[in-house]
């Protein structure tokens, strides 16, 4: 108000009198004008004449204006798409000068954010790599009960949402950290959420068998799909929006555990859906079912891929150059092309952002680059293998403890002294149990037989462990000596860790608690110079080294077993032997297999990752390998997300905990992040300035740049609920739902103040509204422009419609592979003769006729 008063003044008749006002203004800037906020959170002050440098759309009429909507109560001139009038960028971009090349990062940023680039980014407008990879941990957003698989950032930012295996999906505000909005409804898991293009319904999958769709802002249900109302409900596995800028191929898509397709028509003036689909059988063969699909840019083409390893493509304008115009449809997808892409399930299918090329990634360890360049619709494909040899478990790095309780074991490399410890936690074992036997014994006269019997067998087994110990001791006289010269008399038995220290394990996890003697109990000499020899080890300079496949290892990466080298040494053998007479690989041996795929966002290279822990980027047009690291332990990495707007940067998150920030051109490492959860799932936000990640506890993680103080509030809340959200509810003939106490719809519902699982309050709340005002959709003049861009390569594609006709009325070539190729690895037929089984003659057993009412 301050700056608009004095700029008002500053061109109107009483300019005298707005000099003094600068000039107080400037004096008192920090108090009176808004701070500025550098990326690294520090505040700084601005004059009055840095705003006006700031912000040139800003007239000096701006404030009679505003005056006259007021007078004239016209609330569309007051709308803001930034809420506040510094913050509006309708003429923003019109107004800007492209000379002016030293504004500050922070006006940049928000620049971008308002505009969302839809194509890379100059070299000259990216932000510095050492920026990028100041990007930290802002807040963690945990609202779930159970895992979170779907994580997702509207166009605006300033939402984040997630769906969970609770049933229910939350939207988060991404400036603060605080719970939003819950969308209840769905009575399964969901499996998968969408945005619409224009950031106005999100679309929610279930296992139950529903798609429902939310508008983003309200929570109100919009319709609810059901794939099989009168049958038994088939989960839905995927869920997408067409992003076509026509509304004859306007459809949401969804595909469910049948293998079935679902397109639904919807409106995007009225936001109703058509509820009679139109289905797709996407199954190439019995018993395929569908694993991934996509829609290209405009939504012309959908290709679906399978677990058989096909991929049908479907065009939803091969009907048009048959339809008059302003027809309200162009007919139904019709089957253009269907592939033989991958001998076993395709894991990832993606469209490049310009629609020309689909990418596939396959659990057989390729990766292929589709194109098609020729008039009849022929698909090639660059083909890259991603298989590599399993390394060992020294090579991995270390698994990220999570908050289970576990500690460190000493494995076989070590000196005896470490067998000997855990030989001498066992006799403790069975001595304490040996106490129990005999106090059983003295309590009760009925059962003294069985507990002496109990005991002696007891005694027995002591006495089995404290020979072996003296032969151990016996056969390494130097452990002996150290044994000897080191008597104790006290075990070293595994205690948990406090959850605070489990990031960082040490070498020396063993605690001495006393021993118990127990009657009858053997020498403790024996045990004595078991837990000598145990503190010994612990005093030694010993290494910890955490590797996958859930098992723990102590000692340096050259102290691997000697039995799992020998039975490298052995697969490495039989490898040739097996490859050579094909037959299927022995049991237990791991392979190496795609977890996931992406395209940068300059379309040129491909990341990809696998389950062995490594990550790899490949050139587009050669299929090159450019580089390939492990970063990740032995585990799966299913999160991949490269930035929308930068292809020098990309995010890998895995199973073992652990977030890798990499630079995409020379494989470099610039931000390791170790949360210490497993990771499911990843987003970058449309502007590039923040991402964030889902768990197996249920939380998202929202990493980024700003200030930390805006997530103090919420970063002291380490759980965050309304007291509804788990509350029943009941659903009426349209599946509708409504909450169970108050009979009113869910979204309906007042919000309750935020809380913790247990029910408890927290102090500090924002209130029941906060964030309910944040508009939805995009700006339009970005949004108008976008559409433009659409239509007209849409309009290109309808030019050459009449070839996807074409290909459509002929028959499609069955494209099976060969049969060799299609049973690699698997077990040799049997013979065809069969010696057949005589048949036998049963008598007929006919039920005796009761008339009783006895079961």
């Amino acid at each position: 108000l301050n700056f608009l008063i004095a700029h008002y003044l500053a061109q109107g008749p009483l300019r005298e009198a707005a000099r003094p006002l600068q000039q107080a203004l400037e004096n008192n800037a920090a108090s009176l004008f808004p701070q500025r906020v550098d990326w690294q959170g520090r505040r700084h002050p601005r004059t009055y004449s840095q705003l006006v440098q700031e912000h040139p759309h800003i007239a000096n009429s701006e404030l009679l204006h505003i005056m006259q909507a007021i007078v004239s109560r016209d609330a569309s001139a007051l709308l803001t798409a930034g809420g506040t009038i510094l913050g509006r960028p309708t003429r923003a971009a019109a107004a800007a000068d492209k000379a002016s090349a030293c504004a500050s990062m922070v006006k940049k940023n928000r620049g971008r954010s308002r505009y969302p680039a839809q194509q890379v980014l100059s070299s000259s407008s990216r932000m510095p790599l050492s920026v990028v990879a100041s990007f930290r941990r802002l807040v963690r957003c945990h609202g779930h009960k159970y895992p979170t698989y779907c994580v997702l950032f509207d166009r605006t930012g300033r939402r984040m949402i997630t769906g969970s295996d609770d049933f229910l999906i939350k939207i988060w505000c991404t400036r603060t950290g605080y719970l939003i909005k819950t969308f209840k409804g769905h009575q399964g898991m969901v499996s998968d959420i969408a945005l619409n293009v224009e950031n106005t319904l999100l679309a929610s999958a279930s296992t139950d068998g529903s798609v429902r769709i939310w508008n983003l802002k309200t929570g109100e249900p919009r319709a609810v799909l059901v794939a099989n109302p009168q049958g038994r409900a088939k989960s839905i596995t995927g869920v997408r929006f067409s992003p076509s800028p026509v509304p004859q191929i306007r459809f949401l898509a969804a595909t469910c555990e049948t293998g079935l397709c679902r397109l639904y028509r919807w409106h995007r003036d009225t936001l109703t859906f058509d509820t009679e689909p139109i289905v797709i059988d996407a199954r190439s063969e019995p018993r395929d079912n569908i694993s991934s699909f996509a829609f290209n840019h405009t939504g012309s083409r959908l290709a679906i891929a399978t677990v058989k390893g096909y991929v049908s493509i479907y065009s939803t304008i091969a009907d048009a150059v048959n339809c008059p115009a302003g027809a309200s449809g162009w007919g139904e997808p019709r089957l253009i092309s269907r592939i033989a892409a991958h001998e076993e399930s395709i894991t990832t299918l993606v469209f490049s952002s310009d629609g020309e090329m689909f990418l596939t990634g396959s659990v057989d360890g390729t990766v292929k680059v589709w194109r098609c360049s020729s008039p009849d619709l022929k698909w090639s494909s660059v083909t890259i293998d991603v298989k590599e040899p399993i390394p060992s478990p020294a090579d991995a790095p270390e698994i990220i403890a999570d908050s289970q309780d576990d500690f460190v074991r000493p494995t076989a490399p070590i000196a005896a002294a470490a067998v000997a410890a855990d030989n001498a936690v066992t006799a403790t074992m069975l001595a304490a149990a040996a106490q129990s036997a005999a106090a059983v014994a003295s309590q009760s006269a009925t059962l003294a037989t069985e507990a002496l019997a109990e005991l002696g067998s007891l005694v027995d087994s002591i006495g089995s462990f404290a020979s072996e110990l003296r032969e151990m001791q016996a056969s390494r006289p130097a452990d002996s000596a150290t044994i000897a010269n080191n008597a104790a008399s006290t075990v070293m038995t595994a205690t948990p860790l406090a959850a605070d220290q489990q990031s960082a394990p040490e070498p020396r996890m063993l605690a001495a608690v006393p021993v118990v003697t127990a009657p009858n109990q053997p020498s403790t000499d024996a045990l004595a110079a078991a837990v000598s020899g145990a503190a010994a080890y612990n005093r030694a300079d010993v290494s910890v080294e955490l590797v996958s496949d859930n098992t723990r290892v102590i000692g340096n990466a050259g102290s691997v077993p000697q039995v799992a080298a020998t039975a490298q040494q052995d697969e490495a053998a039989a490898a040739p032997s097996n490859a050579a007479t094909g037959a299927p690989p022995a049991a237990g041996t791991a392979r190496v297999e795609t977890n996931q795929v992406a395209w940068l966002c300059d379309n040129t290279r491909i990341i990809a990752s696998n389950n062995v822990g490594s990550v790899l980027v490949i050139d587009t047009l050669s299929g090159r390998v450019l580089w390939k690291k492990r970063a990740h332990s032995i585990a799966e990495v299913y999160v991949l997300i490269p930035h929308p707007t930068d292809p020098r940067i990309a995010i890998s998150g895995g199973y073992d905990g652990r977030a890798i920030m990499w630079n995409t051109e020379n494989g470099d490492i610039l931000h390791e992040y170790k949360v210490g959860e497993m990771l499911f799932d990843g987003s970058f936000s449309e502007d590039g300035l923040k991402f964030a990640l889902t768990s197996d506890t249920g939380a998202a993680m929202l990493f980024g740049l700003g200030p930390s103080w805006a997530y103090d509030d919420a970063n002291r809340m380490h759980e965050q609920m309304f007291a509804n959200d788990y509350t029943a509810t009941i659903m009426d003939e349209n599946h509708f739902v409504a909450d169970q106490q108050s009979q009113i719809p869910s979204y309906l519902v007042p919000h309750s103040p935020l809380m913790d699982f247990d029910g408890r309050i927290y102090r500090r709340q924002r209130g029941t509204r906060f964030g309910l005002d944040i508009g939805m959709g995009v700006d339009e003049p970005m949004f108008s422009r976008e559409d433009a861009g659409r239509m007209a390569a849409l309009m290109i594609e309808l030019d050459h419609a009449y070839l996807d006709n074409r290909a459509a009325q002929a028959p499609i070539a069955e494209v099976q592979p060969p049969r060799g190729r299609r049973r690699r690895g698997r077990a040799p037929a049997r013979a065809a003769t069969v010696e057949e089984i005589p048949e036998a003659e049963l008598p007929i057993i006919l039920p005796i006729d009761d008339d009783s009412d006895d079961e």
